[in-house]
């Protein structure tokens, strides 16, 4: 996508959550996007393993606040003085098996140094914390979508939640088991990704709660609101969906809604397997502020996109479908943005050739034309549509979808980057990719030099004017 955002985040989780308007999915291109770290692109490494978070939140709408209690169960592989947690929310205390351990915080890291340190092994941290999400310490500057307010009074995290719902491991795409239990008051709605039951009463609250088996900390997202509507469906494949909308979105959110079925079925026949996770949730409503774009895991939020002249557009249908390609591509620990994301970016344009019968190559010869080759600061959605449309037309329709198809099945639960893919595609191709893959995807290392030195990222002619693109 070439549209600019005030912020993306991308990605969708496991359970999946496609959030209209609430949010999680796609990033600016990862690396070039606030909002969290470059997909896949973990810091070093902790030193231990989380493999379950237990944690339980309480929402005061008044205070505009969290509070919470979370439990890790974490392993340690060799003797260690502490462990370092993503922790955005000021913490109250914590405990180490049962002991307190004291704690100390550097920006937006926890570190937790038992007495006695850390043997290897299993142990259990427990840790308290309470606080503002807008005043989050690693992001303060896209407050917007930190805990973004929408225009019914509710309340979003969509991006880099890790550290604000509870204590992370300062891995990004270490997996783990989430339970997640939100206390409202009567009357609010919670949402989240991750098979749900309903709510519970108690003491004057209702008590949501959700479980995913295996999902990297980052992609949790979470609203709160008091004027939302509700519904629940079924998808082809027995795949529950959870729809929530905003004060004024129920209309237009089931009328965008209504691809979903026929999307599903579709992608799991481009994409090599059928939909990876036990459930969905999507959430349309709208920010108070009109130019923030978000999307998302379990959900994907998608209120308002914000094109370069800054007015803000209604959603279409083609970009749910991007966003629901990333339900799938997050079983992919992506090492960069073009892994992140130019398959879901591309799977806007096969949707609308498929289920709007649109000229692809007129579409290339206009977006070609259009786009901005100084080098757009969301280089990997000004590209990635017309660069796979390109890719497909060079090594014909079976090359370019059998290796779409093996890509997400071949590569899930491992680090994949672009580099992966051309691989996988010169394999269904016979054809040696390297310059085309130079030309159009080009590395954010060549990127940045040719920025610094005023050269134009513009792909040569022979790959962006092959003949059957010339008019």
């Amino acid at each position: 996508m070439n549209r600019k955002k005030k912020a993306m985040v991308a990605g969708c989780v496991a359970a999946a959550t496609l959030a209209t308007g609430l949010g999680s999915a796609s990033v600016a291109t990862a690396a070039e996007a606030p909002g969290r770290p470059a997909p896949g692109r973990s810091a070093a490494a902790p030193g231990y393993d989380v493999t379950s978070y237990d944690a339980r939140i309480e929402y005061d709408p008044q205070k505009d606040t969290l509070s919470g209690k979370a439990t890790l169960e974490i392993e340690v592989p060799a003797q260690r003085d502490g462990i370092d947690l993503k922790m955005q929310l000021p913490a109250g205390s914590a405990e180490v098996d049962g002991t307190a351990a004291p704690i100390s915080a550097d920006k937006e890291i926890l570190h937790v140094k038992p007495a006695s340190g850390l043997s290897p092994g299993r142990h259990t941290v427990r840790v308290t914390y309470a606080g503002d999400p807008r005043h989050v310490l690693a992001y303060p500057e896209i407050e917007n979508l930190a805990w973004g307010k929408t225009k019914d009074g509710g309340r979003n995290l969509s991006i880099a939640s890790d550290g604000i719902l509870f204590p992370a491991s300062t891995n990004p795409t270490n997996r783990a088991r989430v339970n997640l239990q939100a206390v409202v008051p009567d009357g609010w709605t919670a949402v989240s990704n991750g098979p749900s039951t309903a709510p519970k009463k108690e003491d004057g609250h209702n008590v949501y709660e959700w479980n995913n088996d295996s999902i990297e900390a980052q992609y949790i997202q979470f609203g709160v609101g008091d004027k939302w509507s509700e519904s629940d469906e079924m998808l082809p494949g027995g795949i529950p969906v959870h729809y929530v909308y905003g004060k004024d979105q129920e209309a237009a959110g089931r009328k965008l809604s209504e691809v979903l079925p026929d999307a599903v079925t579709w992608e799991a026949e481009l994409l090599g397997e059928k939909y990876p996770h036990k459930s969905l949730t999507v959430t349309f409503m709208d920010y108070e502020d009109d130019t923030a774009y978000v999307t998302g895991l379990d959900t994907i939020s998608m209120p308002k996109e914000s094109f370069p002249d800054g007015i803000p557009t209604p959603t279409t249908p083609d970009i749910l479908v991007h966003e629901l390609t990333h339900t799938w591509n997050t079983e992919i620990d992506n090492k960069d943005s073009y892994a992140e994301e130019t398959i879901p970016t591309y799977m806007s344009w096969a949707w609308l050739e498929k289920f709007r019968g649109e000229d692809l190559v007129a579409k290339y010869r206009q977006t070609a034309e259009k786009t901005d080759w100084d080098g757009p600061i969301y280089w990997t959605y000004a590209v990635s549509d017309q660069g796979m449309y390109a890719l497909r037309r060079l090594v014909g329709d079976e090359a370019f979808y059998g290796a779409v198809k093996e890509w997400v099945p071949a590569q899930a639960g491992k680090a994949a980057g672009w580099d992966d893919f051309r691989t996988l595609m010169e394999k269904y191709s016979k054809q040696d990719l390297k310059k085309f893959f130079d030309n159009w995807f080009p590395s954010q290392e060549v990127r940045e030099e040719k920025r610094k030195k005023g050269e134009s990222l513009k792909p040569a002619d022979e790959f962006l004017w092959p003949d059957w693109a010339k008019k």
